[in-house]
């Protein structure tokens, strides 16, 4: 009988102690690559957030008389930092 189908893992495979501590390094990597996803994610949020309620957020914080202005500020701020989110979110490996 063949053994054409049958993948290698840790269980079936005699590993050293060298290449064991690879296999955890690498797992810890995947856990961080999640981590720097989920920041990334939460940053587009804020800026999504900053971007749909830049009058509401200029009006609740700042007492300013030219809300226009703040509010234009307040988008291009927010639309910045959803940017930046999205750049961590794909560069995140």
């Amino acid at each position: 009988m063949h053994n054409w189908g049958r993948v290698p893992t840790v269980q079936n495979a005699q590993l050293g102690t060298d290449q064991l501590a690879l296999i955890k390094i690498i797992k810890g990597c995947l856990k961080m690559e999640i981590v720097f996803k989920m920041i990334g994610i939460i940053i587009i949020a804020i800026g999504i957030v900053c971007v749909y309620d830049a009058r509401k957020l200029t009006q609740k914080f700042f007492s300013t008389s030219d809300t226009n202005t703040a509010t234009r500020n307040l988008k291009i701020v927010g639309f910045i930092i959803a940017v930046i989110g999205c750049a961590i979110f794909i560069f995140a490996k």
